[in-house]
């Protein structure tokens, strides 16, 4: 028998238990399940070894609590039916660890004193974790306790170091350890089981892969070199690479806790108050929360006098833990509520703020993205790139071992990491262009659930891409690493050396791309049917794209024709003459372009399900896309740079001749035109 379970087929008749273990409350199987797969060569068989855990769920069910779209917390979703009701909601209950007052302790936690819990949260080291990172980690665990003060519990969480000699069974769901793991994977996580009646976290376990050593080594060394003479180094001290695990897994236990990202919480400090080491000192780190993805200070410069620069618990990871774990002897998630409410509405400071991630290359609201720091993505951009620039000439140098016969494919891994250092900045600064700011509002609160990006911010982030991109940056791709290595990939065909010319233009091509899609521009036409002049127009982006690509550049050289053959080329791709009908005329009755189903998001909206998981604003669809002013702009553009080039071909040299005859020609099959014309 063939059973299809997670994404692929199991032949029963090949599959077995490998063992299983009973303890008090769960038991724990692992079994081989086998698949095959079929090859142009031939059938492979592949096993794998799943474990699996049949759980007891606690006799008595913890008190549930609402969830807030205000903030972030994972979700358990019920269906709530009643006799009186109009509609039939969706109720969504965070997911919490059961954490109450000590018996005869609840008058003195009501009265605002601090208490020890009845039941602790308690974390399980791995023992295979190597020794010098052990403090490290255990201190990022512990780094909550101060969160949880807030919350009314002191000693809320423990953490204990697993042994040879120690009486525990990590199969035993009853044990929440981190995993260390032997493994090149550059990353770790945090998940959890839960009760799905009432969201109760039962255990959670903290994946920690070894080799995200190499990732932290990266950040410290490029986000902090400028700045920190300890990160000029091939072997990088044990304390500031153990300050990094620290805020690793101080960020892992936090999902551990139910917290989801807040990827908001970094443009909530002013950008030159991270060079301000008073505001540091006091403030604690770079982001408003740990759950954010704000690495190191890349913003602080030489000179400022900024020490720290690693992210710490933040003010807004105290207000949820109190939203998630402040104890109320009432038990009824809807009077809780109302308490928990107000508690929000007491924390106004955009310090509070919270959103779930979003894509960078499709980023709606540029506030919330990930690897950026500051409220002013253009200026923080530009200190990074300032310090990147320091960096650059040191990289060979900060990589030297003395060993013999040292290669440089060190240097080819401190390259990569800053080159994505600049592109990260790229698509923070490309947010703004066409950007929405999205807000968890409430009825009466007078703020605005949707704000476009103000005109000037747009401009400006129009005006560093092409300074920073479509120029050419020559301190990044044309330095002396080029002469010792290029960028080396290890791929499955082998390894690969890539020329920094080759990687740029690749780079040049994605932003092309992104910056021109048919959703930003469609929100910057919005953005102009809303706000008439006042709105940076998707016109005006265009306009300043031709001016510096085009119109300024008389006789292009090898750089600058690779620019142009790039805007071309994003603009044929998402122009060109198929782009204007139906590429299809048979429709399904699912199909997102049929009149009555692009009604039926009206039927199915249901208050009351807003929840805290990431937000998608919807401006477009095919058939949206295609009637919109975006293709038009497009062909526009590409009519007016034919124009401009047929002008200059005859007094052109050769090389650019050839050029403009080709872009000419490319255009002309783009858009269906006798090229001959």
């Amino acid at each position: 028998m063939d059973v299809i379970f997670a994404s692929f087929y199991l032949d029963f008749n090949i599959v077995r238990i490998k063992s299983i273990k009973a303890f008090s409350n769960n038991v724990y199987a692992v079994s081989e399940l086998t698949t095959k797969v079929v090859e142009p060569t031939g059938t492979v068989f592949v096993t794998v070894e799943v474990g699996s855990t049949i759980l007891l769920l606690p006799e008595n069910p913890m008190a549930r609590r609402l969830e807030s779209p205000r903030i972030g917390y994972f979700s358990e979703s019920l269906l709530n039916y009643s006799d009186a009701q109009q509609r039939v909601p969706t109720l969504n209950y965070i997911t919490r660890w059961r954490l109450e007052p000590k018996k005869g302790e609840e008058k003195d936690y009501l009265a605002g004193k601090l208490v020890e819990p009845e039941k602790p949260i308690v974390f399980w080291i791995d023992k295979s974790t190597p020794y010098q990172w052990r403090k490290y980690i255990r201190k990022g665990i512990e780094d909550w306790n101060s969160a949880f003060e807030v919350a009314g519990f002191k000693n809320a969480i423990r953490v204990e170091q697993e042994s040879d000699s120690t009486d525990i069974d990590t199969d035993d769901i009853n044990f929440s350890t981190l995993t260390y793991a032997a493994s090149t994977k550059t990353n770790a996580m945090g998940p959890s089981v839960t009760d799905p009646r009432t969201g109760e976290i039962l255990e959670a376990d903290i994946i920690w892969w070894h080799n995200v050593l190499d990732l932290l080594r990266d950040w410290i060394v490029i986000q902090t070199g400028a700045t920190d003479p300890r990160a000029r180094t091939p072997q990088l001290p044990d304390d500031l690479l153990g300050d990094a695990m620290r805020f690793v897994a101080c960020h892992e236990v936090g999902h551990s806790l139910g917290l989801r990202h807040n990827m908001i919480a970094s443009a909530s400090v002013p950008t030159d108050s991270l060079r301000s080491p008073s505001f540091i000192k006091e403030f604690g780190g770079t982001s408003a929360s740990i759950m954010d993805y704000a690495r190191f200070n890349y913003i602080a410069q030489p000179g400022d006098g900024v020490e720290s620069l690693s992210p710490q618990i933040g003010p807004y990871d105290r207000l949820a833990i109190e939203y998630g774990y402040r104890w109320y002897p009432d038990n009824d998630p809807n009077k809780e509520y109302v308490y928990l409410q107000e508690l929000i509405d007491n924390h106004d400071s955009p310090w509070y703020r919270y959103s779930e991630a979003q894509s960078n290359r499709e980023a709606t609201d540029p506030r919330a993205m990930s690897e950026d720091l500051g409220d002013d993505p253009v200026k923080s951009a530009k200190y990074g790139i300032a310090n990147l620039k320091r960096i650059m000439p040191h990289i060979i140098e900060w990589t030297v071992t003395g060993e013999p016969g040292q290669d440089y494919d060190d240097v080819s891994r401190l390259y990569w990491a800053a080159i994505g250092q600049w592109q990260r900045y790229i698509y923070h600064v490309m947010a703004n262009i066409g950007g929405v700011n999205i807000d968890n509002v409430t009825m009466g609160d007078g703020r605005h659930a949707y704000t476009f990006v103000d005109a000037d911010r747009q401009r400006q982030s129009t005006k560093y891409i092409i300074d920073e991109v479509f120029t050419y940056p020559e301190w990044l791709f044309n330095n002396d690493i080029s002469n010792y290595t290029f960028l080396v990939r290890n791929t499955p065909v082998g390894r690969i050396e890539d020329s920094p010319t080759y990687t740029l233009t690749n780079i040049q091509c994605y932003i092309f791309w992104d910056l021109l899609s048919d959703d930003r521009i469609i929100r910057m036409y919005e953005n102009e049917a809303a706000n008439g002049n006042s709105a940076f127009k998707a016109s005006d982006m265009m306009d300043m794209l031709h001016s510096a690509i085009f119109e300024k550049v008389a006789r292009p050289d090898v750089r600058q024709r690779s620019v142009q053959k790039n805007f071309v080329d994003a603009l044929t791709i998402a122009a060109c003459e198929s782009r204007g009908v139906k590429d299809d005329v048979k429709r399904s009755l699912t199909d997102a372009d049929m009149p009555m189903n692009a009604m039926m998001p009206l039927c199915r909206h249901a208050a009351g399900e807003h929840s805290s998981a990431s937000r998608t604003i919807n401006f477009y669809g095919k058939q949206e896309n295609r009637i919109s002013d975006a293709i038009s702009l497009k062909r526009g553009e590409l009519m007016r740079i034919r124009t401009l080039l047929k002008s200059r071909i005859s007094s052109a040299p050769r090389d650019v001749k050839n050029h403009y005859q080709d872009l000419v020609m490319r255009i002309d099959t783009a858009l269906g035109l006798d090229h001959l014309r």
